[in-house]
């Protein structure tokens, strides 16, 4: 199954906000936490933005070229990314140190480098993921329990007790 077989348009979204580009092995994922260190000129000053706003960026991959300075150009960066709140911004001026939340995906339809800005505005078609279940995905559910109750089962160091949350444990909500 396909994230684009997944993926379907929500109901209306705000249409833009700063899009930081994340290279190297980095994808933000949604609802998951996570560190990120900004360091490059143009990102700092998108963060800095953020915070006097909404604490809102969208991450979306960008492919880097060690050739160029500045934001990466619009034709490297994915067609889809991730909205992410920036929960704590440790501000040391530069490099920034930020604990950041995934919250949802969304498409790119535009983006805008913006006069006196150093990164671009995304213009954004946000994204839900479609919730039901198929045997599939039941299957592969009951797998991934078993599995780790194996783990758990052969691993000296994990305390026995740590499967027992399988029985307590229920399929997530559509």
């Amino acid at each position: 199954m396909t994230d684009e077989n997944r993926l379907k348009p929500a109901p209306p979204p705000p249409s833009g906000g700063p899009a930081h580009p994340a290279g190297g092995r980095f994808g933000a994922v949604p609802k998951m936490v996570t560190p990120l260190l900004v360091m490059q000129p143009d990102s700092v000053q998108l963060i800095d933005e953020a915070m006097s706003r909404d604490r809102m960026i969208g991450m979306v991959f960008a492919k880097p070229d060690p050739a160029q300075e500045g934001p990466p150009k619009p034709e490297s960066y994915a067609a889809v990314g991730t909205s992410a709140m920036i929960l704590r911004c440790q501000d040391a001026r530069k490099p920034h140190q930020l604990l950041v939340q995934g919250l949802g995906r969304f498409r790119i339809k535009k983006l805008i480098l913006a006069e006196g800005k150093a990164f671009f505005q995304a213009e954004v078609e946000h994204l839900t993921e479609d919730a039901t279940h198929n045997t599939e995905i039941e299957a592969l559910m009951a797998n991934i329990v078993n599995l780790f109750a194996r783990v758990v089962q052969v691993s000296p160091t994990l305390p026995s007790k740590s499967s027992t949350w399988r029985s307590r444990s229920r399929r997530p909500e559509p």
